[in-house]
């Protein structure tokens, strides 16, 4: 935040300047202020007008916000942004109260430069169209302190939106090194799913698979699990020889977060003992 700019004498005028916005006031001694048009105008501003340093400071405040003001234009007619996120802005950059703020905000939505309600509607809709889940997506508008005013009605997640959803990860993954399946299960939890939501199309969605694409899957899930234990032993080395008991378990808990099953791990790590 920059600090107010403050007057220290009186200032006599100059000039004065009238664009689209705002006039701009020029004094003797070189410096200038922006105001709005009321002031030419209700106070007859003219070469030669002295005005007080208590002015020169509303003068300066004033200002301020219009200087704001005209940033706010200038990045929302780039991009769209939260109201959250446009606050944090002029709080970073400008050295303004939360009372002058709000009054920027409903200056801008009252000539409908930003729309917050139009944009949360074109959040959720564009999030889900991605695959998000209804949590992640109002969670998500929670940290931006936004509160869609939709139902989300219209939000289905049925068998059909997980299977296209599932296949279009697959689609992604299916040449990258790794099991698959975890990958795929890693994505649909971080996108906010829970594992009863989807696990049973998870399921059938693998199992249609042909033969030679299971094949393949089988082999990418033993190569990347013999990895992931291979890491573990060594990084687990001074703890497996303290505790061995211990340090498996630990092992365990980890690779099931991953997502591989219990029976794969612990086939794999007596295999890997008895190496």
């Amino acid at each position: 935040m920059r600090t107010l700019k403050e007057a220290t004498t009186d200032k006599e005028v100059k000039r004065v300047t009238v664009s689209k916005e705002y006039i701009t006031i020029f004094f003797t001694d070189q410096t200038e202020v922006k105001a709005s048009k009321d002031e030419y105008f209700d106070n007859y501003l003219y070469p030669g007008t002295i005005i007080k340093r208590e002015e020169m400071n509303r003068l300066l405040k004033e200002e301020e916000i219009i200087s704001a003001y005209i940033y706010l234009k200038r990045i929302t007619a780039k991009r769209d942004y939260f109201i959250s996120s446009l606050k944090m802005k002029i709080k970073e950059k400008y050295s303004l109260c939360d009372e002058d703020i709000e009054y920027l905000i409903r200056k801008l939505e009252k000539e409908e430069i930003i729309d917050e309600e139009k944009m949360i509607n074109n959040y959720v809709y564009e999030m889900y169209e991605k695959g998000y889940s209804k949590r992640y997506i109002e969670n998500k508008l929670k940290e931006r302190n936004c509160f869609s005013p939709l139902t989300y009605d219209f939000l289905i997640y049925d068998r059909e939106y997980f299977l296209l959803l599932i296949e279009d990860l697959y689609r992604k993954i299916k040449n990258k090194r790794g099991d698959p399946f975890c990958q795929i299960e890693r994505s649909l939890l971080s996108m906010g799913y829970k594992k009863e939501e989807y696990n049973s199309y998870l399921e059938y969605f693998f199992s249609s698979l042909n033969d030679e694409e299971k094949m393949k899957n089988e082999e990418k899930k033993i190569s990347s699990l013999k990895e992931e234990i291979n890491r573990l032993f060594f990084k687990e080395e001074k703890n497996l020889k303290k505790d061995r008991r211990k340090t498996e378990a630990k092992m365990i808990s980890s690779l099931l977060k991953k997502g591989y099953k219990y029976e794969d791990i612990i086939f794999r790590l007596k295999e890997q003992k008895s190496n």
